[in-house]
């Protein structure tokens, strides 16, 4: 189900864009609510012991921090997996959207009590909802020949949607998916292998490089090479300005600030121990530019939380186990992030579902 209506933003957002706010009705398939109320008082006390013991005037570490040790007795798996050096950050979060006792990656077992307490998180829940609703986009635009997508992943479902769509008779989109993670690349070159969808390129480039990253100049990948001790891939594949009829990127925005920031390097190079990269306005810019008219691009949010969705309270949770910081952002701000990066959308649409992500697309003009 779906409700569509027109948002109720400031007078001056309304007059800049044309928003429709979408709300999807979507059920959660692992979800129970007897054990979602559980985990969330679990997290509640997790999140308690650590202000407590901040409060006592202790610091917390990795070594002594009582919320982490508090999460793990009850879901004894979580730090296991999400530790282990075998298993790559683009497959790390895989049991938050398919939550079922057994291997990753043939690699580590999530133990059923661990698979409990993931299937009922707030965040895994929203988790969920966003990729059925970005999946549901993605089909929506099937037409469209070119897709570009950024910070890919494992590239799960702009490739489900297309190999959907190509049983169903369409003729299917080329999709380039760029990506920092080679292992991240190689894994959907797998994917698209098991989907029988060869129409796909993969481009190892930095996309919060402050020129963009239609081209990578070869002192970034020198950069890299000597941050990372690796050389990026070869990707002879370009990425052309004003070429896509999808451009999208999920689950990036959240962890970068709005503007530019500096990056703490992993060493010391070429006598920088920190290095500038693009933030949001700089980020929505660069993808912008790579939009056909006509076309569209589509990034996420974390909402501002309340009460019932627990944003708060997870974004607390995750700082008590050590993640990286996540930034929460208004429709507005959002808006006036694209405002600033020159998006000059005709139309804007806000998918949500539980409150926790919100989707946007913005529609060039053809």
């Amino acid at each position: 189900m779906v409700e569509k209506r027109k948002g109720g933003l400031s007078a001056l957002v309304a007059r800049d864009y044309k928003l429709d706010i979408i709300k999807h009705d979507l059920p959660d398939e692992y979800a129970a609510p007897g054990d979602t109320a559980r985990v969330i008082k679990d997290m509640q006390i997790a999140v308690g012991l650590n202000r407590d013991f901040v409060d006592s005037g202790y610091q917390v570490t990795p070594d002594n921090n009582p919320g982490l040790g508090y999460i793990l007795s009850v879901a004894p798996g979580i730090a296991r997996w999400l530790q282990s050096s075998k298993i790559s950050s683009s497959l790390a979060l895989d049991p938050f959207y398919m939550p079922v006792p057994g291997f990753i990656s043939s690699v580590h077992t999530v133990d059923p009590k661990s698979t409990v307490w993931l299937a009922n998180k707030p965040l895994c829940v929203a988790l969920r909802a966003r990729a059925k609703i970005e999946q549901q986009i993605y089909y929506n635009y099937i037409d469209q020949t070119d897709w570009l997508v950024v910070a890919a992943g494992r590239g799960r479902y702009p490739l489900t949607a297309a190999a959907k769509a190509k049983i169903a008779g369409h003729c299917g989109p080329h999709i380039t998916f760029v990506d920092i993670d080679s292992i991240a690349l190689h894994q959907i070159q797998g994917l698209a292998y098991d989907c029988v969808y060869p129409a796909v390129s993969l481009v190892d480039r930095d996309i919060l490089d402050l020129k963009g990253f239609c081209r990578q100049r070869a002192e970034v990948r020198l950069l890299r090479r000597l941050a990372t001790g690796k050389w990026p891939l070869d990707t002879p594949t370009t990425i052309r300005h004003g070429h896509y009829g999808v451009v999208s990127s999920i689950g990036m925005s959240m962890y970068i600030p709005d503007s530019v920031w500096d990056l703490t390097l992993p060493r010391k190079v070429l006598g920088r121990t920190t290095v500038k990269k693009a933030g949001v306005v700089e980020f929505y810019r660069s993808l912008w530019r790579h939009v056909k008219p006509g076309g569209i691009m589509m990034v996420d949010a974390i909402n501002h939380g309340s009460p019932n969705n627990h944003v708060d309270l997870q974004l607390d949770t995750i700082q008590t186990i050590g993640w990286r910081e996540m930034y929460q952002r208004s429709t507005e701000q959002v808006l006036d992030l694209a405002k600033r990066a020159g998006v000059d959308a005709v139309k804007i649409e806000r998918h949500d579902s539980t409150g926790f992500f919100s989707i946007y697309v913005f529609y060039k003009k053809a």
